[in-house]
């Protein structure tokens, strides 16, 4: 009986985790990057980033905030800097076991960024990534 509820409980996390990613890629096929998307779903979609990096928050201050706002970044904290050069597009990921968005810059607008991998954000593709193929 123990087995079964693990069992259960066990494939109600899996199919709720799954529906989260599929979720996530196809936010960022639609161009909507919110905080919080897995660092995996990037990758998942756009493949690797041209270039990576860790860098501090006081980088990202004196780079990003122009005078202005960006207090989360303040301290000592550190974060992974994605560029996707063919994507126009800068992501800042939390060092987490598991990396989320905890920021970004583009001169993109979301219709701009929806259109940056259409062969990538085909149903047919997303449900590829899906299985895991």
């Amino acid at each position: 009986m123990i087995n079964t509820k693990l069992g259960v409980v066990l494939l109600a996390v899996i199919l709720i985790g799954g529906c989260a990613g599929m979720r996530e890629r196809k936010q960022i096929c639609s161009g909507l990057l919110q905080i919080g998307i897995h660092a995996e779903s990037f990758q998942q979609v756009w493949g690797n980033p041209t270039r990576s990096r860790i860098i501090s928050g006081e980088e990202i201050m004196k780079a990003w905030s122009g005078g202005g706002g960006g207090g989360f970044y303040k301290g000592k904290a550190h974060f992974q800097e994605w560029s996707y050069e063919a994507y126009g597009v800068d992501l800042i990921f939390t060092t987490d076991k598991k990396p989320t968005l905890a920021g970004w810059y583009t001169k993109k607008t979301t219709q701009e960024m929806s259109a940056v991998a259409p062969d990538k954000c085909t149903h047919k593709a997303l449900d590829k990534i899906a299985k895991g193929e």
